[in-house]
Parts: structure tokens; C-alpha cells; sequence
């Protein structure tokens, strides 16, 4: 939609709330014409609205996609420096070690 389309639209959207805000002892015959026309200016603009609405849904689809990717590749570094960080820092000290690190032993807080 272009700028001028969507300044049309609130301006219909705008005047057909007067209208139906002034319906009674402020009500002008003439309303009722100028509102069946504004509705069905309306109804034309709405099905650009909706266009811009699917074509903004899409462009977002597009952005998740992306971002689900690029964290897939983040992911899958911050699960290697995971690995890395659950290696035992004593292996080198104590040759038994199989790389893993050892459950912490915590003592009681009495001792």
C-alpha cells in the first residue's frame, strides 16, 4: 500500500465514525449515501490492507527462519564449548581419568 492509500483509509475509517457516532437527532439524509459510499471505498482498501498484512506475515515467516537457522549454527557451538567445559581439568594430573569431569563432592557444611 502506498502512503496516499493508507492516509485515504484512516480518512474514510475517520468520517464513517462521525457518522455513526452523530446517528440520531444529529442525523443528515445525505449521511446515508455518503456512508454507502464510503463503505465500499472501504471495502476496496480493505483488500489492500489484507495484501500488505500477507505480505508482512510472510516477510516475518522469512526473518523466524533465519533466526532458527543462525541459532541452529549457534547452538551447535555452544553445545561443542559445552563439551569442551565437561571435560575434567585433572586428566592431565591423574592418568586414570577418562576426560570426563567428576561429579563435585560437596562436603557437609557442619565439617
Amino acid at each position: 500500500m502506498t502512503g496516499k492509500e493508507v492516509c485515504r483509509y484512516i480518512d474514510l475509517v475517520d468520517r464513517r465514525v462521525f457518522i455513526i457516532s452523530h446517528a440520531g437527532v444529529d442525523w443528515k439524509p445525505e449521511y446515508a449515501v455518503e456512508l454507502e459510499a464510503i463503505d465500499m471505498e472501504l471495502a476496496e482498501l480493505r483488500r489492500k490492507v489484507d495484501q500488505e498484512h500477507g505480505r508482512k506475515q510472510e516477510e516475518r515467516k522469512e526473518e523466524r527462519k533465519e533466526e532458527v537457522k543462525e541459532n541452529e549454527t549457534t547452538d551447535h557451538s555452544d553445545s561443542e564449548s559445552q563439551r569442551i567445559s565437561n571435560q575434567c581439568s585433572d586428566q592431565k594430573r591423574n592418568p586414570g581419568c577418562d576426560g570426563e569431569r567428576h561429579p563435585v563432592q560437596r562436603k557437609c557444611p557442619c565439617c
